[in-house]
């Protein structure tokens, strides 16, 4: 079933499920949602093929084009590339953002999907080889919402994940086996080396 959006009065964007899967998995990643209402997605330059995948998902609710920028900190150049979503999703920012500060909504657990998880993986997870185990990288997030996350990976998915010290959500190898099966058929060919699986590997 399709969402629809909407902006003012009269003004309505169709959103399918599928697309919103992967919004949902982008903002729990590095997406970012602006106060009225844009979404900004943007990866680092190496992720451009990652970048106009998502782009091609969601060039029907996008603004044309994607953009490429160079940042300047502490005198090093970085360079990423980025695209906008139109104006509409302000309702996801309310859920996802407590003044300027990202958080978990109670109700993540209602929109986590394979498909969003394989987003947010691709976004800010990585695999630990040599330990078999995935991380994903959540410590921009405060520890209540690492709770709401890890209680809503295990209700909607029977997946235990445990908060690190860093404030990183790790799976060991067996809840690894399980994610990466869940999420596997969502891989994005440029990000294969994430779903790369030495976790079957007898030792």
């Amino acid at each position: 079933m399709p969402l629809i959006f909407t902006a003012r009065k009269n003004q309505k964007l169709i959103v399918s499920k599928r697309q919103f899967d992967i919004l949902v998995g982008s903002i729990l990643g590095d997406a970012y949602i602006t106060k009225l209402g844009k979404i900004q997605i943007e990866h680092a330059i190496s992720q451009t093929d990652y970048l106009r995948w998502k782009f091609k998902e969601l060039s029907s609710i996008s603004y044309s084009g994607i953009s490429f920028v160079k940042h300047i900190r502490n005198r090093k150049e970085t360079y990423s590339c980025r695209f906008w979503t139109r104006q509409f999703f302000k309702s996801l920012r309310a859920k996802f953002y407590q003044s300027r500060h990202k958080c978990i909504p109670p109700e993540i657990v209602k929109l986590l999907t394979p498909l969003s998880l394989a987003v947010w993986y691709m976004d800010d997870g990585h695999l630990e080889k040599d330990r078999k185990r995935c991380i994903i990288a959540t410590d921009g997030f405060d520890l209540k919402d690492l709770e709401i996350l890890q209680s809503a990976l295990y209700k909607r998915f029977k997946i235990d994940v445990t908060i690190k010290k860093d404030k990183k959500l790790l799976l060991n190898k067996n809840e690894s086996l399980k994610f990466l099966a869940l999420i596997d058929e969502y891989k994005n060919s440029s990000m294969a080396y994430k779903f790369l699986n030495p976790l079957t590997t007898k030792t």
